[in-house]
């Protein structure tokens, strides 16, 4: 398994997984659902002082886990199938 820091770089990647992790996966997602603020709050301007994530790949799935000091963990998992 390889393992690395998220950059600003990974924004999309961890908005994707922001999203799959806080809306249900059986419905499309809200309007305007990446710019509600409990998504947002985590991504503007990400790599702030305080943030801290990982991303893990393995085997084509890739996992984020992402916290900061503003809040409490913006996505403690999501996959994607590469």
């Amino acid at each position: 398994m390889r393992v690395r820091t998220l950059t600003a770089a990974d924004v999309p990647f961890m908005e994707r997984m922001m999203l799959l992790a806080g809306f249900p996966p059986d419905r499309e997602l809200p309007h305007g659902a990446s710019g509600m603020p409990h998504v947002r709050r985590f991504l503007d301007a990400w790599g702030r002082s305080g943030d801290v994530g990982m991303l893990a790949l393995d085997a084509g799935d890739s996992w984020a886990v992402a916290g900061s000091n503003r809040g409490p963990p913006a996505c403690k998992a999501g996959a994607l199938t590469s």
